[in-house]
């Protein structure tokens, strides 16, 4: 009886340490998840400006270059 009392404390004591094992790759997980979307705002932020200076600079249709770059003064 001894025996299965010891062997029960060890699949306790081990599903307890798989489960901190888990919660600590979770909780490195969420800290990943907010870096990726934190670096994804900044880069969609860059991205949308870049598109805007570029739209900016290029002429538009039925519009030449000298009447687009009468604007930008």
């Amino acid at each position: 009886m001894a025996r299965n009392s010891d062997q029960g404390a060890d699949q306790i004591e081990e599903l307890e340490r798989e489960l901190q094992n888990k919660s600590l790759l979770l909780a490195n997980l969420e800290v990943m998840i907010e870096d990726y979307r934190r670096e994804k705002s900044r880069l969609l932020a860059e991205f949308t400006s870049l598109r805007e200076k570029l739209l900016d600079m290029t002429p538009r249709e039925g519009e030449s270059e000298e009447e687009s770059e009468v604007g930008e003064d």
